[in-house]
């Protein structure tokens, strides 16, 4: 008998293959296969999301790939996400913009901002500024491509009521003033502008170059104010001033240098025309000096981008040299970053042999070791009794542990195709120390205002858990608090693992006060039923749920110890083929209920 959750995993995993063999229709068909069987909205906008990336990046198909990102909004929103989870929300909209700029459908791209617009109102005031951008964004429509004047000022100003602190147009237009008039020399003053303004970036660049005339400082600062600021897509058209700046600019070394890099950067990483993207860049870095910390800096930055884009051309060898460059420029932490980027560039050129060697060059246990070693992994699960050994050692860092944490789960989730001891491997480790931590609950946990004891002494230890502790305390009193409530969020989301062992990732799961006290868990390895009834970790769970398809009565009896702790232990799905075994299984754990299907 198969489990919902055991075919969520079956097709995941083929889902991987497939998009890694780009077999488009064979995804496609998977991820149809996977909206089916999900009702969870945010993970349904994942799957139409990723239909929509294949229509768009892999078949050629616009109008589906459009279709398919608003279903994915639609998913999204279909209640109001997490803040964890917004940037993922907001996704598809990026991408709707970008299409229908490209193509000039600007009907259709206002029908997209409406759209938004509206499933957004159902979330006020909580979303108003996101709304704001949109209004900013359509307003800018209105006046630059429409020609709809009216319409536009309405938007602007619907904008300024959602969003107060922004500033009027005559506000506005007295700041580019202000900073034309001392030169312009600094982007720093024109990103204030740009980040207060009522209007978009796109919307007011026409009256700001007009006013900074031919000098190329000014306009080289302003465009790189406008790059860095214009974060829900950009007008390619406005590439023309840019290079109009870069020819102004003639012998002035470190202006052309500037206008250079930033063309570079809008050639590479809006337009994907990486060929231009190096040339510019290239020069960039020829022009500019490097004699102060910051122009080193700024040096260093340009090269990394220029790597970035030579592996993104399929140059890896080339990506490779300059990054070791780098490599030997930095501390031991860029160093370890630069080498985890090499790592993953040895692998797309298909070189293991020497992606494994650079990893043993990453000596220090740190976050970035542990993502070269499972890329490794997951590029070749054969050599995992070695990466193993390697990810043991980086298993004291708690950043590190975070990212073994996540590739476990996907592991068991049929997500990545990791090697078989991983799981098993990193649940031991998932529960050493405890002995010393149950003493420490036992002590306080019982005394008046235990847990805020227990708190203060876990954070004394470099424990996460005591933090969780005083943030549920406080939001029992505080229920609305959206910082207490996200910062909630990430402990539980950076933790989970080593707090729950076998039952992180799970799902439904109740936190009262630092502890998980209700738990679900779909079991897919019957083992997970012994590491969990072991798991000293999960002595506070009042109620645990296990849907379960295989016969699971050997590992209940070896398990019966530590489930007989748990007040409630609901089995789902599968029930005693006899009454015997019913009846020994009550016996032996007699908080035992069997639900069935």
């Amino acid at each position: 008998m198969t489990t919902t959750g055991d075919e969520k995993a079956r097709l995941s995993a083929d889902l991987v293959g497939y998009r890694q063999a780009k077999q488009s229709e064979q995804a496609l068909d998977t991820l149809r296969k996977l909206l089916e069987l999900d009702r969870d909205g945010m993970q349904q906008g994942d799957w139409y999301n990723g239909m929509a990336l294949i229509y768009r990046d892999e078949l050629a198909r616009p109008d589906d790939a459009l279709e398919h990102f608003d279903m994915a909004l639609d998913s999204y929103w279909s209640s109001d996400p997490p803040d964890l989870q917004l940037n993922a929300a907001l996704g598809p909209v990026d991408s709707i913009i970008r299409m229908l700029v490209a193509s000039s459908d600007w009907k259709k791209l206002d029908r997209a901002y409406r759209k938004m617009i509206r499933r957004l109102q159902s979330y006020s005031p909580r979303r108003d500024k996101i709304r704001a951008k949109l209004y900013e964004r359509l307003g800018d429509l209105y006046r630059t491509h429409l020609g709809i004047e009216d319409a536009a000022v309405t938007c602007f100003e619907e904008a300024r009521t959602l969003d107060p602190s922004k500033l009027t147009q005559e506000e506005l237009r007295q700041r580019i003033d202000e900073w034309i008039a001392s030169g312009g020399r600094t982007y720093e003053p024109a990103l204030a502008v740009l980040a207060a303004q009522t209007q978009p970036p796109v919307s007011v660049y026409d009256d700001a170059i007009a006013r900074v005339g031919q000098s190329p400082v000014a306009r080289v600062y302003l465009e790189r104010a406008l790059l860095l600021m214009f974060d829900f897509g950009r007008q390619p058209d406005h590439l023309a001033d840019l290079l109009r700046a870069y020819e102004l600019s003639g012998d002035q070394k470190d202006i052309r240098a500037l206008a250079a890099q930033t063309i570079a950067q809008h050639y590479g990483d809006i337009l994907d025309d990486y060929e231009k993207a190096i040339s510019f860049m290239r020069e960039a870095i020829e022009l500019q000096p490097a004699q102060t910390e910051i122009e080193i800096a700024l040096r260093r930055m340009n090269r990394a981008h220029l790597a970035g884009w030579l592996g993104k051309r399929g140059d890896h060898a080339a990506a490779i040299a300059i990054r070791r460059e780098l490599a030997a420029m930095g501390d031991a932490a860029q160093n370890h970053h630069e080498l985890e980027v090499i790592v993953k560039l040895h692998i797309k050129s298909g070189d293991l042999e020497a992606a494994e060697a650079v990893c043993n060059e990453m000596t220090e246990p740190l976050a970035t070791t542990a993502k070269a070693w499972l890329a490794l992994l997951e590029a070749d699960p054969q050599r995992a009794d070695r990466v193993v050994v390697r990810l043991v050692r980086c298993w004291s860092n708690p950043e590190a542990r975070v990212e073994i944490q996540r590739a476990v789960s996907y592991a068991r989730a049929g997500r990545n195709p990791l090697g078989p001891r991983l799981t098993p491997t990193f649940f031991g480790l998932a529960v050493e120390g405890l002995a010393e931590l149950r003493e420490i609950e036992d002590k306080l946990i019982g005394a008046p205002d235990g847990h805020i004891a227990l708190g203060e002494e876990l954070t004394q230890r470099g424990d996460p858990r005591g933090e969780l502790i005083v943030v549920q305390h406080k939001l029992e009193t505080e229920p609305d608090n959206v910082e207490l409530r996200q910062r909630e969020q990430q402990l539980i989301a950076e933790n989970e693992f080593r707090w729950l062992g076998p039952l992180g990732g799970g799902r439904n799961t109740r936190w009262h006060r630092g502890y998980a006290t209700h738990a679900e868990h779909i079991v897919t390895k019957i083992d997970d039923i012994v590491l969990i009834g072991t798991n000293p970790s999960l002595r506070f769970l009042q109620e645990l749920t296990l849907h379960i398809a295989d016969d699971p009565v050997a590992a209940l009896l070896e398990a019966a110890p530590g489930l007989r702790r748990i007040p409630k232990l609901v089995i789902a799905i599968w029930t005693p083929r006899t009454e015997d075994q019913r009846a020994q299984l009550t016996a032996t754990i007699p908080n035992i209920v069997f639900t069935g299907l």
